[in-house]
């Protein structure tokens, strides 16, 4: 989304409930904490490049544009963004399942991209700055859900 919020301390590894509510145990809302931002098991950098992300792409600083496509797995789930000019697309592939790898095989929209089935489009890897030569709708992904949780690509003409 153009708008997204992260629990505090929740960037850190701090997300565990108060039994039988929806509350997190150690939260800001009743006190003042002080953190150890270097602790093992932080996503800091994770949240650092989804900003940078964000920022640096127009498709995903409007709400009306979201669009689900389909994936082949339903623990897989695969959306995009596509600006009105068709300068800027953003797919973004998200594994459900945080304890197994997944396989799937997603449906770029091709029509909606403005792509000739037959024609090779590129698409970065905006978390590790991959580079795919795609040709055809149907792309088959892994997501690890230690390595790679989901993968956000831009498409280049």
């Amino acid at each position: 989304a153009s708008v997204y919020g992260v629990y505090n301390g929740f960037e850190l590894g701090e997300n565990r409930a108060v039994p039988g509510t929806e509350e997190y145990l150690h939260s800001e809302k009743y006190e003042y904490k002080v953190w150890d931002w270097d602790r093992p098991g932080h996503i800091k950098d994770d949240i650092a490049k989804l900003n940078r992300i964000r920022r640096e792409n127009p498709a995903l600083h409007t709400l009306t544009n979201l669009r689900f496509y389909p994936a082949h797995d339903d623990h897989v789930l695969f959306y995009g963004k596509i600006t009105a000019d068709h300068r800027n697309m953003v797919f973004v592939a998200v594994n459900l399942d945080p304890t197994s790898p997944r396989e799937a095989v997603v449906e770029f929209p091709l029509a909606e991209m403005n792509v000739a089935e037959v024609e090779t489009f590129a698409a970065v890897e905006l978390f590790t700055g991959t580079e795919h030569r795609w040709q055809g709708a149907r792309q088959r992904l892994r997501l690890d859900p230690e390595v790679n949780p989901a993968a956000i690509f831009r498409i280049k003409r």
